[in-house]
């Protein structure tokens, strides 16, 4: 079964439900060593036809809307395709071959030249998913507390959003800041693993009262901790126009 991901280009897009591309994340969570955010196992593909707009890969068993995947190159992917974007599946034209497009149902995407070096397809349907989830968190947990105004009334997310400034340069920021999408990447690291703002249960005491000679056990619940994440808090901090919102 496959799902929209829909990573927000800073145009503001309507149908937008991450702010973060896969291989955004991909980079953020490797050039700081965390292995939690693992790499999917990639498919070789075999050859590449950009007159056909079509990779092979033997026996692929793809169907129509599968995805999504990003696709890899040691050396040049082909052009027409781009590194951390999700694609689908989007034609078969026989058993061995396949073409890609940006959505479930997209046109397939044209190529222009086959690339070079080892090429392959990689799924990150998790990974997407994940960052699906941590955008969602953001957008619902920090929605009203974000600087700025959405840059149209159609847009799905916050950002690209007007009034935003940098706090040390005082320039503008447009698109979607850095800051944020740093956020998400920490947030979808715990996001593939568990629930974002779960509860973390109540904490039990207890105590004995005597009367009459009977002795009683009462148990109290108590309200747990709020759950906090402070990696992808820092982030948020600077986004924030109450910076003591930032507490989940």
């Amino acid at each position: 079964m496959s799902f929209a991901f829909v990573v927000e280009d800073g145009t503001g897009l309507a149908a937008a439900n991450a702010a973060a591309s896969v291989g955004y994340v991909d980079d953020y969570h490797a050039s700081r060593g965390n292995a939690g955010w693992t790499a999917e196992a990639a498919l070789a593909i075999s050859a590449v036809d950009h007159t056909a707009d079509t990779l092979t890969k033997a026996a692929h068993g793809f169907a129509v809307g599968d995805g999504p995947f990003c696709v890899a190159s040691t050396v040049a992917l082909p052009a027409g395709l781009e590194a951390g974007v999700a694609y689908w599946i989007a034609a078969i034209p026989t058993s061995g071959t396949f073409k890609l497009a940006l959505t479930p149902d997209g046109d397939p995407v044209a190529l222009t030249s086959n690339g070079s070096g080892t090429i392959a397809l990689v799924p990150v349907g998790v990974k997407a998913a994940a960052i699906v989830r941590a955008t969602d968190y953001v957008e619902n947990r920090y929605g009203n507390a974000l600087v700025g105004y959405k840059a149209s009334a159609e847009q799905a997310l916050h950002f690209p959003a007007s009034c935003v400034y940098d706090p040390i340069s005082g320039d503008a920021i447009t698109g979607v800041p850095d800051a944020y999408q740093k956020a998400i990447a920490e947030l979808a690291l715990v996001a593939r693993t568990s629930t974002l703002g779960g509860s973390p249960g109540a904490a039990v005491s207890s105590e004995s009262r005597s009367a009459g000679g009977i002795t009683r056990s009462v148990q109290y619940a108590t309200p747990g901790a709020a759950i906090s994440y402070p990696a992808a808090e820092r982030w948020l901090r600077s986004l924030l126009r109450r910076p003591q919102a930032v507490r989940a």
